[in-house]
């Protein structure tokens, strides 16, 4: 009883305004099962459903995986037609949350996460507001997949201010996941 909600936009190529993917341009949600072996796509953008360059927020429902699901990614295709267009694809606010099994929809509150500054030369400040929450983790990763912090056990699970410090780390992208026994949210962060 899992789902996953991603928001994505389309905008112009460095720049704000509207524009249509390629004819045969494809980014796609995919998830694996067994570490990254084999890969399926659970949800497909193309020029015919693309979001808009506001952004959207699509929910996929993951109750057909059952087990462990360990990886997702993204992943986009130009297709073979070379198209004019020239965008830029944007993903934000990947979350894989507790489907409500009261009926009264999905615990979209449970943990509000709040990191700044981001982008940041390694030192940042993570802010953690949770509801019903009884244990909260927190774990650092790089594209790779490699922990580079972790900690459980913080003191007051329902408010948390914590300064960490990545400066030791090569500069690049990062993944800030926050587990409870309610919810899981990822963000991105950068270090320059």
């Amino acid at each position: 009883s899992w789902e996953l909600k991603i928001n994505a936009a389309v905008t112009e190529y460095n720049g704000t305004a509207a524009i249509n993917m390629g004819s045969d341009d494809t980014v796609q949600v995919l998830i694996s099962t067994n570490g990254g072996t084999t890969w399926s796509a659970i949800y497909t953008w193309t020029a015919s459903n693309q979001p808009s360059e506001l952004g959207d927020s699509i929910t996929i429902d993951l109750s057909a995986y059952t087990g462990t699901v360990n990886k997702f990614a993204i992943w986009a295709s130009d297709g073979t037609i070379n198209d004019s267009e020239d965008y830029d694809f944007f993903i934000n606010d990947f979350e894989i949350r507790q489907l409500n099994t009261t009926g009264l929809g999905t615990n979209d509150n449970n943990i509000a996460l709040n990191i700044y500054p981001n982008p940041n030369k390694g030192l940042f400040t993570l802010n953690i507001n949770t509801v019903d929450v009884k244990e909260l983790n927190v774990t650092v990763t790089n594209l790779q997949g490699q922990i580079v912090y972790s900690k459980n056990n913080f003191n007051n699970v329902n408010k948390v201010n914590e300064q960490i410090d990545l400066s030791n780390k090569a500069k690049g992208v990062y993944f800030i996941n926050v587990t409870s026994d309610r919810a899981v949210k990822t963000q991105k962060i950068v270090i320059q």
